[in-house]
């Protein structure tokens, strides 16, 4: 569970295609490189995305900086983050997240400003929850994203089930998904609107890696 609640599930991509994939309070130690790549993909419907991100560790805890780039369907963004871990233990974490992104296919305008708030830690055993809100405004946003989590630590296999709502049109739905850890990477599999658009899932497939560069 320990390495549940240090590592940084990096995955903005959850955010713009409500794949909801959680993140964690952790950040990336001084000097690491973290990397993560992904696909998503509505079957029946004309919205496969892709995701990528590096983000680097500037001060322990305190500092991760990092970029992104985000696309589907005649859409494609880029964005800035930073990151920290104000508090972490066992049983509670907080991390913090900002990002500013500029829509690509509009002369590298504003598009939207999104932070984040995530709390997570160990319940009991191998046991765990994580708690995500997100607020976005901008051009064309202004909800807030709650995702509520209960994760299973068992050897390299990491499976969560929870519940994700806006706060602004609460109808809350059912995400579940897992990643498998090996060696310094972590491939993932999740699924969202499994309830409130059932038959058409959004489905995200992910790898990502961390470098020492130490």
């Amino acid at each position: 569970m320990k390495k549940i609640i240090l590592i940084t599930i990096i995955a903005f991509s959850a955010f713009i295609t409500n794949a909801q994939i959680p993140y964690f309070a952790g950040t990336q130690p001084k000097g690491n490189i973290y990397g993560y790549v992904s696909t998503n993909f509505k079957p029946g419907y004309n919205s496969a995305g892709t995701y990528t991100t590096l983000q680097y560790g500037v001060v322990d805890q305190w500092l991760t900086v990092g970029t992104d780039l985000s696309t589907s369907p005649g859409y494609a963004a880029q964005g800035f983050t930073l990151r920290t871990n104000p508090f972490s233990s066992k049983h509670f974490g907080v991390g913090i997240q900002t990002t500013s992104a500029f829509n690509l296919g509009d002369n590298y305008r504003w598009d939207y400003q999104s932070t984040g708030l995530f709390l997570n830690g160990n319940i009991a055993g191998n046991l765990g929850y994580c708690l995500n809100t997100w607020w976005t405004a901008g051009r064309g946003y202004n909800n807030v994203d709650q995702w509520n989590y209960i994760m299973y630590d068992y050897k390299k296999f990491h499976p969560m089930i929870g519940v994700t709502f806006d706060w602004t049109d609460i109808k809350p739905d059912l995400a579940v998904g897992m990643y498998y850890s090996f060696g310094k990477f972590n491939a993932y599999v999740w699924g969202g609107n499994l309830t409130n658009n059932a038959g058409h899932p959004k489905i995200t497939l992910g790898i990502d890696f961390l470098i020492n560069t130490k």
